[in-house]
């Protein structure tokens, strides 16, 4: 029988994965096969190659300057105006925003 992981995209959950991988190569538990999406998928390949230390330096060092061209800095006064209830007006403008204008994540392509 094989044994694969699944890993899933979205961000925080990317660190949280970390710590599950961790766990499972401290219990010798290795997959066949790991695939991931988006976080997931990076983390994917670096659990694939038995990276834990790169995949480890990358989240103690995460930053959104890091990630997007410009960063990504939303003032705290600005939050207190909206929800973060994924329904809110909040999350519609932020996703109307980056499905128009997109993002330069081009640091993070460094990474």
């Amino acid at each position: 029988m094989k044994l694969g992981l699944a890993l899933c995209g979205g961000g925080a959950y990317g660190a949280y994965e970390l710590g599950v991988y961790k766990f499972l190569k401290e219990e010798k538990i290795d997959f066949d096969i790991v695939t991931g999406t988006s976080i997931g998928a990076l983390n994917g390949a670096m659990f694939a190659s038995n990276n834990y230390d790169l995949a480890s330096e990358l989240w103690r060092n995460i930053s959104a300057e890091k990630i997007f061209k410009d960063g990504f800095d939303i003032d705290e006064n600005f939050l207190k105006h909206f929800s973060l209830n994924p329904k809110s007006k909040f999350q519609k403008v932020v996703k109307s925003y980056f499905k128009n204008f997109g993002v330069d994540i081009a640091p993070f392509k460094k990474l």
